[in-house]
């Protein structure tokens, strides 16, 4: 089984005053679904690179 390391940088706009924890916790709950998403584009991204290393590697005159 292989490993996949992911990288992911959050860029969040912190207030300086009013800041407390039910509006950090609502500010990473709204962005859940695009961190969602950029965790599985990364996972498939790496997947489809494992698989075209795979391929070359098993018959390199076919896959260029």
């Amino acid at each position: 089984m292989d490993k996949v390391e992911i990288c992911l940088t959050l860029h969040f706009i912190i207030p300086q005053n009013g800041l407390n924890v039910n509006s950090l916790l609502y500010g990473v709950r709204k962005n859940m679904p695009k961190i969602f998403f950029a965790i599985l584009k990364a996972l498939f991204n790496a997947l489809e690179e494992q698989t075209i290393k795979y391929l070359r590697t098993t018959a390199p005159s076919r896959f260029i």
